[in-house]
């Protein structure tokens, strides 16, 4: 009797052992089964596609920086602001995002010219900005969109100034009697004839394009509206609007100054545009209340307007400012009030641009979050 418990205490333990060891295995190989979740990958919300999509439009601007424009597009124009403002604008948005590098290269989903894909550029942007819900993203696509919008029309206008001059005339020759081609014919007494087939005629070459009197809106298929203020003053501040009002005002002054101090095309043009600003300083006026703190007289030192080339100079850079202060006031601003100031901020740069002595270089690449050259 004794024996048989002996025997059964022995073996007892190395069964329970090895009984626990399968247990063991067992269960662990069950629990790793059972805590084994499936991968979740993540994936891009809404604000990410579209950044991605306006970095994929910023870079095939790139890749066909080189290649040739439409009918009317001055393609070297295009290119020059666009080969400043296209790295810009792919770096803020943080390079193309792509899932799977491959040593081969996508191909791109965009097809057409430099200017067919800056046009794809201007119009993405400005759908974007005017549907995201991020208000950082609306920002940088609003300022993005403007400058395409700019590049394009100062490539159509540069284009169209070109098919309005006329073609140089090869060198005049003198007649028998001295006289240069156009100028009269002396008679007999060695004096200039005066009759009337003496006379030259006026020359039929097409007039020179409006260079800064006309308002524009900022060309695009999207709707933003065709004003250039607000509808009230609810979503602006009274002192904004009134900084408005004054910056209007200063710039009807100037205007006035350019007028008194020039003429023909410089004067005409001068006082449209006085006129112009100085309809927005009324309305921004209004519209300010107890803040429209407008003056009588601004100074002006006689340096910035004493010579054409001045008086240029002095409007751009006026007009430049202009275009800064709304393209600054984008940050944040309501869906309503989106598409006045994006109009109001390309008319500026546009009437700027107009002025003798522009070039490309000092146009931003990112209105509103970097100042102009």
């Amino acid at each position: 009797m004794s024996a048989r418990r002996a025997t059964n205490s022995t073996v007892r333990p190395w069964t329970a052992a090895l009984l626990a060891g399968v247990l063991v295995v067992g269960v662990a190989g069950c629990s790793w089964h059972l805590e084994k979740e499936p991968v979740v990958y993540p994936s891009a919300d809404a604000v990410t596609l579209e950044r991605d999509d306006a970095a994929a439009r910023e870079q095939h601007v790139l890749d066909v920086l080189g290649s040739g424009s439409s009918d009317g597009v001055s393609a070297s124009d295009l290119a020059s602001i666009e080969a400043q403002a296209a790295p810009a604008h792919l770096e803020a948005l943080g390079g193309v995002y792509v899932a799977t590098p491959s040593p081969a290269p996508s191909p791109s989903p965009f097809t057409g010219s430099l200017d067919d894909a800056v046009t794809q550029a201007r119009e993405g942007a400005l759908e974007t900005a005017t549907t995201t819900t991020d208000s950082n993203l609306a920002l940088l696509q609003s300022s993005m969109g403007l400058t395409h919008a700019f590049a394009l029309w100062w490539a159509q206008n540069t284009a169209l100034a070109e098919t309005v001059q006329p073609s140089p005339s090869p060198t005049p020759l003198a007649s028998p009697s001295g006289a240069l081609p156009g100028e009269p014919e002396p008679n007999g007494t060695g004096e200039p004839s005066t009759s009337e087939s003496a006379i030259p005629a006026v020359s039929s070459s097409p007039e020179p394009i409006p260079v800064t009197a006309a308002e524009r809106v900022l060309p695009t298929s999207v709707d933003l509206g065709d004003t250039f203020l607000p509808a009230s003053a609810d979503a602006i501040s009274p002192v904004t609007l009134g900084d408005l009002a004054v910056a209007h005002d200063r710039a009807r002054f100037l205007y006035e100054v350019i007028a008194a101090k020039s003429a023909g095309e410089e004067r005409a043009n001068a006082l449209a545009r006085r006129d112009i600003q100085g309809a927005r300083a009324d309305e921004f006026g209004i519209l300010a209340g107890t803040q429209d703190r407008r003056q009588e007289l601004y100074d002006i030192p006689p340096t910035m307007v004493d010579t054409a080339l001045s008086r240029a100079a002095t409007a751009r850079d006026t007009e430049f400012a202009l275009g800064a202060t709304y393209a600054a006031m984008l940050d944040g601003v309501t869906p309503d009030d989106r598409g006045w100031i994006l109009n109001a901020a390309f008319d500026a740069y546009a009437a700027g641009a107009l002025q003798p002595g522009f070039t490309p270089d000092k146009f931003p690449v990112l209105p509103g979050l970097q100042p102009a050259s």
